[in-house]
């Protein structure tokens, strides 16, 4: 995920949402021979108000635009995409090597059927890209963006012990070189490009034993 080339931190862009104007200064209060034509006058206001709002819902709703940023909740689809076919991941006991591979192996799984909230399964909040890897998991689901060529799964050369401590494992890891990750939205506009290397390039994870006593991938240090 964010280990080698953050796919997740190319993916990430966000609009950027304006604040709402102030309220207007107050109106001095009319005499009381005119409250009946305040109120009428009122009463026609909000009428109009509420005509001119459907019909600015009605015309972005047949424009294919959104009434809103927060309009659809994609909470169903993000998590209906992550059901299918998740691979196990391994982080029991010490075979580092399956402990790795079975985790690459989630990540690349994750990319193509994005949900945020399965990063948790197998990374702390401390890794770096973290976020970014969430942020772009999130614009993948919900944004219709798609990997154009289809992403191909991480390769991972070497998997060996570098240190164990109580409660810590720190496993160095090479991969092999990095694929291209092209990413395109609905209508099929480049939204991100990184293309492929051709070396590879070596880290070392730090895994954390949780009180379960599951390993979590806590960081990452590039070598």
């Amino acid at each position: 995920m964010s280990w080698r080339h953050s796919a997740g931190s190319d993916i990430t862009t966000v609009p950027s949402v304006g604040a709402p104007p102030p309220a207007p200064p107050g109106e001095p209060e009319p005499p009381p021979s005119s409250w009946r034509t305040l109120i009428l006058g009122l009463v026609l206001a909000l009428m109009a108000v509420g005509l001119a709002a459907v019909l600015i819902q009605r015309a972005n709703t047949d424009d294919g635009g959104a009434t809103s940023p927060t309009a659809a909740s994609p909470t169903s689809s993000v998590t209906a995409a992550a059901q299918v076919d998740q691979p196990v991941i391994v982080n029991t006991g010490e075979d580092w090597n399956a402990i790795v591979r079975s985790m690459v192996a989630f990540s690349d799984w994750l990319y193509l059927h994005p949900n945020p909230d399965l990063v948790d399964r197998f990374q702390l909040p401390s890794v770096p890209g973290y976020a970014d890897t969430k942020l772009g998991l999130t614009n993948l689901a919900t944004k219709g963006w798609r990997y154009d060529p289809p992403r191909r799964p991480v390769t991972v050369d070497t998997v060996r012990l570098n240190n164990r401590g109580p409660a810590q494992a720190a496993v160095f890891v090479r991969f092999g070189p990095a694929q291209q990750y092209r990413v395109v939205d609905q209508a099929g506009n480049e939204v991100a490009n990184k293309p492929a290397t051709t070396a590879g390039n070596s880290v070392i994870w730090t895994l954390y034993m949780q009180p379960d006593g599951k390993w979590l991938l806590g960081d990452i240090d590039a070598l």
